[in-house]
């Protein structure tokens, strides 16, 4: 497992899940938000991305169990969490199965489960066509993965031009910025730097039932999504905001799948202090805890904020029966100090 660190060395904690595809590599350009916050952010490759091995046959509720030991060598005992796209259904991993480590957790633009209602109504048409391929051929799939993967390496800046031409408008003017797009560059040759395995796997994972319910997540849930999103649209940040029990939504109207870059400080405020920060410019609301009885709501033309809706208190899930010991994973500190930031 290979991880690499920014921001202050002696700050509060925040490990950050990479989007799909994605690596350690990727951070926000300006270090200087995470250094006068005091905090330190914390990035691991996952399972076949970059530096970490592949691990054959893993589910969602797997990751929880390396990030855990990642803690534990550093010797963290609670951190906060966040993931962008692909790296948020982790986040909600986290959330579900070890809240008594996490002190918060944050979705950046994140994924859904594709059975969320119009899950996919607005995303653009190749992730929708991938999605689809994992969903119902592996095997497809990972051939469209290893053609793209081989256009990315005849023409890496062609490919990216290619890329940021399927967004939004909004985006599109966000990944024209050379730090930008140098650090996505970099960030998708790590990913696949031994192969198209641990994307095509994840898209799999991400393609098919995650194997546990939103609805038994107890902690609160800090959500930034953008209105303009077609990689993850609108749609999957509502429903996560519907779905998760105790959610603190914000629903930027003029934003695409680059939350992450404008509003990075106001993400860590909320991670690190006492109380979320609020921004007057966006819908940002969190849920009561209560018991309130509505009539189904219709649904909302794309883009449309809405309050989030309260939904009833959660059941209480079963206990997680006691699992065998696993063996420890070797954890790497990825590279020399051109991959390490600190």
């Amino acid at each position: 497992l290979a991880y690499a660190e920014y921001g202050d060395p002696q700050g509060k904690p925040v490990i950050f899940f990479h989007g799909t595809p994605g690596s350690r590599l990727f951070h926000h350009p300006d270090e200087s938000i995470a250094l006068s916050l005091g905090i330190r952010i914390i990035a691991p490759d996952r399972p076949g991305f970059g530096l970490s091995d592949s691990k054959v046959g893993r589910t969602l509720l797997d990751w929880p169990d390396d990030v855990v030991q990642l803690a534990d060598t550093l010797h963290i005992d609670r951190f906060a969490v966040a993931g962008m796209s692909g790296g948020g259904s982790y986040v909600t991993a986290c959330a579900l199965k070890i809240p008594h480590r996490l002190t918060r957790a944050a979705l950046i633009s994140s994924i859904a489960p594709l059975s969320a209602p119009e899950a996919t109504r607005g995303m653009m048409w190749r992730n929708h066509l991938l999605f689809s391929l994992a969903r119902n051929s592996p095997t497809l799939a990972a051939l469209s993965w290893w053609l793209m993967n081989l256009a990315y390496h005849r023409n890496p800046d062609r490919f990216f031009n290619f890329e940021a031409g399927l967004t939004s408008e909004s985006e599109k003017v966000l990944l024209k910025e050379p730090d930008v797009k140098s650090l996505l560059i970099q960030d998708y040759a790590e990913a696949v730097r031994d192969g198209i395995s641990g994307i095509a796997s994840e898209m799999v994972l991400l393609a098919h039932p995650w194997g546990f319910r939103l609805e038994d997540i107890a902690m609160e849930i800090h959500l930034w999504h953008g209105a303009q999103d077609v990689r993850t649209p609108i749609a999957m940040g509502r429903y996560l905001a519907n779905t998760i029990p105790i959610c603190r939504a914000t629903f930027l109207a003029a934003e695409g799948h680059g939350v992450i870059y404008h509003h990075w400080r106001e993400i860590l405020s909320a991670l690190t202090s006492s109380a979320a920060s609020e921004d007057s410019n966006v819908e940002s609301q969190k849920k009561p805890r209560r018991r309130l009885k509505r009539p189904a709501a219709k649904s909302e033309p794309e883009g449309t904020d809405v309050p989030t809706e309260s939904r009833p208190t959660r059941r209480q899930s079963k206990p997680t029966p006691a699992r065998a010991p696993r063996k420890r994973k070797q954890l790497t500190t990825a590279g020399s100090k051109d991959t390490v930031a600190t």
